[in-house]
Protein backbone atom coordinates (compact mmCIF):
# COMPACT_ATOMS: atom_id res chain seq x y z
CA UNK A 1 0.00 0.00 0.00
CA UNK A 2 1.58 3.31 -1.20
CA UNK A 3 1.53 6.49 0.86
CA UNK A 4 -1.74 7.77 -1.29
CA UNK A 5 -3.70 4.60 -0.90
CA UNK A 6 -3.18 4.56 2.59
CA UNK A 7 -4.38 8.45 3.29
CA UNK A 8 -7.30 7.78 1.45
CA UNK A 9 -8.04 5.10 3.33
CA UNK A 10 -7.56 6.93 6.48
CA UNK A 11 -9.64 9.46 5.61
CA UNK A 12 -12.34 7.12 4.51
CA UNK A 13 -12.20 5.65 7.63
CA UNK A 14 -12.38 8.69 10.01
CA UNK A 15 -14.96 9.80 7.90
CA UNK A 16 -17.27 7.26 8.16
CA UNK A 17 -20.41 8.60 9.61
CA UNK A 18 -20.79 10.83 6.06
CA UNK A 19 -20.77 7.71 3.98
CA UNK A 20 -23.90 6.90 5.61
CA UNK A 21 -25.00 3.42 3.80
CA UNK A 22 -22.45 4.36 0.71
CA UNK A 23 -19.61 1.53 0.57
CA UNK A 24 -15.84 2.56 0.48
CA UNK A 25 -15.69 0.95 -2.92
CA UNK A 26 -18.42 3.46 -4.21
CA UNK A 27 -17.03 6.34 -2.64
CA UNK A 28 -13.65 5.61 -4.42
CA UNK A 29 -14.79 5.01 -7.42
CA UNK A 30 -14.34 1.83 -7.92
CA UNK A 31 -15.88 -1.86 -7.51
CA UNK A 32 -14.86 -5.27 -6.62
CA UNK A 33 -14.64 -6.07 -2.88
CA UNK A 34 -17.45 -4.85 -0.69
CA UNK A 35 -16.22 -1.99 1.89
CA UNK A 36 -19.76 -1.99 3.46
CA UNK A 37 -19.10 -1.38 6.97
CA UNK A 38 -20.29 -4.73 9.37
CA UNK A 39 -18.47 -4.24 12.25
CA UNK A 40 -17.00 -6.95 14.17
CA UNK A 41 -17.85 -10.75 14.31
CA UNK A 42 -19.44 -12.02 17.01
CA UNK A 43 -17.54 -15.00 18.95
CA UNK A 44 -14.30 -14.77 20.83
CA UNK A 45 -11.85 -12.79 18.31
CA UNK A 46 -7.77 -14.29 19.65
CA UNK A 47 -5.38 -11.49 19.78
CA UNK A 48 -1.85 -12.52 18.57
CA UNK A 49 1.18 -10.53 19.43
CA UNK A 50 5.13 -10.95 20.07
CA UNK A 51 5.63 -13.14 17.11
CA UNK A 52 8.49 -14.84 17.28
CA UNK A 53 10.33 -17.71 13.91
CA UNK A 54 9.15 -20.08 17.03
CA UNK A 55 6.77 -18.65 19.31
CA UNK A 56 4.15 -16.64 19.67
CA UNK A 57 1.70 -15.08 22.46
CA UNK A 58 -2.29 -15.46 21.93
CA UNK A 59 -4.86 -13.56 24.13
CA UNK A 60 -8.29 -12.82 24.84
CA UNK A 61 -10.89 -11.76 26.99
CA UNK A 62 -13.85 -13.67 29.05
CA UNK A 63 -16.52 -12.78 31.48
CA UNK A 64 -16.01 -16.02 33.62
CA UNK A 65 -13.74 -18.64 31.80
CA UNK A 66 -11.31 -19.92 34.30
CA UNK A 67 -9.01 -22.01 32.20
CA UNK A 68 -6.99 -20.99 29.13
CA UNK A 69 -6.66 -23.60 26.08
CA UNK A 70 -5.39 -22.87 22.50
CA UNK A 71 -5.26 -26.38 20.16
CA UNK A 72 -3.26 -25.95 17.21
CA UNK A 73 -1.56 -27.21 14.46
CA UNK A 74 0.16 -26.79 10.33
CA UNK A 75 -3.65 -28.30 9.12
CA UNK A 76 -6.94 -26.97 9.97
CA UNK A 77 -8.32 -30.39 10.82
CA UNK A 78 -5.45 -31.21 12.27
CA UNK A 79 -4.80 -29.21 15.33
CA UNK A 80 -3.16 -31.82 17.20
CA UNK A 81 -1.09 -29.72 19.61
CA UNK A 82 -2.42 -28.01 22.67
CA UNK A 83 -0.76 -25.45 24.69
CA UNK A 84 -2.13 -24.35 28.06
CA UNK A 85 -1.83 -20.69 29.81
CA UNK A 86 -2.95 -18.76 32.32
CA UNK A 87 -5.88 -16.63 33.38
CA UNK A 88 -5.83 -13.08 35.07
CA UNK A 89 -9.25 -11.90 36.69
CA UNK A 90 -8.93 -8.14 36.87
CA UNK A 91 -12.20 -7.27 38.07
CA UNK A 92 -15.71 -9.02 37.72
CA UNK A 93 -16.75 -9.89 34.69
CA UNK A 94 -13.25 -9.05 32.91
CA UNK A 95 -11.27 -12.32 32.78
CA UNK A 96 -7.76 -12.16 30.43
CA UNK A 97 -6.24 -15.16 29.07
CA UNK A 98 -3.12 -15.24 27.60
CA UNK A 99 -0.27 -18.41 26.27
CA UNK A 100 2.27 -18.40 24.87
CA UNK A 101 2.62 -21.16 21.59
CA UNK A 102 6.26 -22.18 21.81
CA UNK A 103 8.17 -24.87 19.28
CA UNK A 104 6.73 -23.14 16.05
CA UNK A 105 8.73 -23.92 13.03
CA UNK A 106 9.81 -20.01 11.27
CA UNK A 107 7.74 -19.23 8.06
CA UNK A 108 5.08 -21.81 8.39
CA UNK A 109 1.18 -21.16 8.43
CA UNK A 110 -0.53 -22.59 11.61
CA UNK A 111 -3.96 -22.82 12.33
CA UNK A 112 -5.72 -22.67 16.00
CA UNK A 113 -8.41 -22.09 18.14
CA UNK A 114 -8.68 -21.00 21.30
CA UNK A 115 -10.85 -21.97 24.19
CA UNK A 116 -11.78 -21.74 28.01
CA UNK A 117 -12.54 -24.84 30.00
CA UNK A 118 -15.23 -27.69 29.59
CA UNK A 119 -18.28 -25.74 28.42
CA UNK A 120 -16.70 -22.46 28.29
CA UNK A 121 -16.45 -19.96 25.07
CA UNK A 122 -14.69 -21.25 22.04
CA UNK A 123 -13.39 -19.82 18.84
CA UNK A 124 -13.79 -20.49 15.25
CA UNK A 125 -10.36 -21.75 13.85
CA UNK A 126 -7.85 -19.12 12.35
CA UNK A 127 -4.38 -19.19 10.67
CA UNK A 128 -1.28 -17.32 11.36
CA UNK A 129 2.14 -17.14 9.46
CA UNK A 130 4.94 -17.33 12.03
CA UNK A 131 8.26 -15.02 10.76
CA UNK A 132 11.43 -15.94 8.80
CA UNK A 133 14.34 -17.21 10.31
CA UNK A 134 16.01 -14.53 12.04
CA UNK A 135 18.55 -13.08 10.24
CA UNK A 136 16.69 -13.78 6.52
CA UNK A 137 16.87 -11.14 3.71
CA UNK A 138 13.96 -11.08 1.57
CA UNK A 139 13.94 -7.84 0.37
CA UNK A 140 10.42 -7.07 2.34
CA UNK A 141 8.91 -6.61 5.38
CA UNK A 142 5.50 -5.40 5.14
CA UNK A 143 3.77 -3.60 8.64
CA UNK A 144 0.43 -2.01 8.47
CA UNK A 145 0.36 0.86 11.28
CA UNK A 146 -2.71 2.19 12.26
CA UNK A 147 -2.43 4.80 15.41
CA UNK A 148 -3.89 7.30 18.08
CA UNK A 149 -6.88 4.99 18.12
CA UNK A 150 -8.10 5.81 21.94
CA UNK A 151 -11.71 6.98 20.87
CA UNK A 152 -14.48 4.30 22.66
CA UNK A 153 -17.77 5.43 20.97
CA UNK A 154 -20.48 2.90 20.19
CA UNK A 155 -22.44 5.54 17.59
CA UNK A 156 -19.19 5.98 15.73
CA UNK A 157 -17.29 2.70 16.32
CA UNK A 158 -14.32 5.10 13.76
CA UNK A 159 -11.31 2.59 14.95
CA UNK A 160 -13.56 -0.26 14.50
CA UNK A 161 -14.66 1.10 10.80
CA UNK A 162 -10.79 1.46 10.14
CA UNK A 163 -9.38 -1.76 11.06
CA UNK A 164 -12.37 -3.50 8.77
CA UNK A 165 -11.45 -1.61 6.30
CA UNK A 166 -7.91 -1.16 6.38
CA UNK A 167 -8.03 -5.60 6.21
CA UNK A 168 -10.39 -5.69 3.36
CA UNK A 169 -8.21 -3.17 1.47
CA UNK A 170 -5.08 -5.23 1.70
CA UNK A 171 -6.67 -7.96 0.78
CA UNK A 172 -8.06 -6.17 -2.24
CA UNK A 173 -4.87 -5.09 -3.29
CA UNK A 174 -2.70 -7.87 -2.88
CA UNK A 175 -5.67 -10.59 -3.47
CA UNK A 176 -4.75 -12.64 -0.88
CA UNK A 177 -5.63 -13.26 2.87
CA UNK A 178 -4.33 -10.28 5.01
CA UNK A 179 -1.52 -12.96 7.29
CA UNK A 180 0.04 -14.08 3.62
CA UNK A 181 0.77 -10.64 2.53
CA UNK A 182 1.21 -8.60 6.00
CA UNK A 183 4.36 -9.30 8.91
CA UNK A 184 2.81 -7.27 11.49
CA UNK A 185 0.21 -4.35 12.76
CA UNK A 186 2.16 -1.76 14.49
CA UNK A 187 0.20 0.52 16.95
CA UNK A 188 1.97 3.54 17.50
CA UNK A 189 0.83 4.85 20.68
CA UNK A 190 -3.21 5.97 22.57
CA UNK A 191 -4.62 2.44 22.03
CA UNK A 192 -7.28 3.61 24.28
CA UNK A 193 -8.80 6.91 25.42
CA UNK A 194 -7.99 6.46 29.09
CA UNK A 195 -6.09 3.34 30.55
CA UNK A 196 -9.10 1.21 32.41
CA UNK A 197 -10.34 -2.62 31.83
CA UNK A 198 -13.29 -1.13 29.90
CA UNK A 199 -11.41 0.93 27.68
CA UNK A 200 -8.96 -1.72 27.01
CA UNK A 201 -11.38 -4.71 26.50
CA UNK A 202 -14.08 -2.93 24.72
CA UNK A 203 -12.61 -0.89 22.88
CA UNK A 204 -8.76 -1.86 21.68
CA UNK A 205 -8.93 -5.72 21.80
CA UNK A 206 -12.44 -5.52 20.82
CA UNK A 207 -12.01 -3.24 17.95
CA UNK A 208 -9.18 -5.00 16.61
CA UNK A 209 -10.65 -8.23 16.27
CA UNK A 210 -10.73 -8.34 12.33
CA UNK A 211 -7.28 -8.46 12.27
CA UNK A 212 -6.19 -9.52 15.59
CA UNK A 213 -6.51 -13.13 15.21
CA UNK A 214 -4.82 -13.07 11.89
CA UNK A 215 -1.86 -11.13 12.37
CA UNK A 216 0.32 -10.14 15.36
CA UNK A 217 -0.42 -7.11 16.92
CA UNK A 218 2.34 -5.06 18.41
CA UNK A 219 1.87 -1.48 20.69
CA UNK A 220 3.94 1.62 21.81
CA UNK A 221 2.94 3.63 24.47
CA UNK A 222 1.28 7.43 24.32
CA UNK A 223 -0.08 9.47 26.67
CA UNK A 224 -3.49 8.34 26.80
CA UNK A 225 -2.46 4.77 28.13
CA UNK A 226 -1.30 6.87 31.28
CA UNK A 227 -4.90 8.86 31.87
CA UNK A 228 -6.23 6.67 35.14
CA UNK A 229 -3.03 4.40 34.93
CA UNK A 230 -0.43 6.61 35.47
CA UNK A 231 1.88 3.26 36.12
CA UNK A 232 0.88 1.57 32.90
CA UNK A 233 0.26 -1.20 35.25
CA UNK A 234 -3.27 -2.50 32.96
CA UNK A 235 -0.85 -2.03 29.63
CA UNK A 236 2.15 -3.48 31.35
CA UNK A 237 -0.46 -7.13 32.29
CA UNK A 238 -2.17 -6.87 28.53
CA UNK A 239 1.16 -6.57 26.11
CA UNK A 240 4.24 -8.95 25.91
Amino acid sequence: MNRKEFLRLASLGAAAPWLGNRSLASAEGGGGINFDFEGTPDGLRPYLQTPRPDSIWVSWWSDADTETHVDFGTAPGALARTATGAVDQKAAGYHYHHVQLTGLQPDTYYYYRARGGDGGEASEVFRFRTPKPLGTSTGRFRVLVIGDNQVLDPAQRRYERLVERAKKKVEHLYGASIEEVVDVVLMPGDQVDVGTLQHYRHMHFKYCGWISPHVPIMTTVGNHETYQDPGLTNYKSFFK
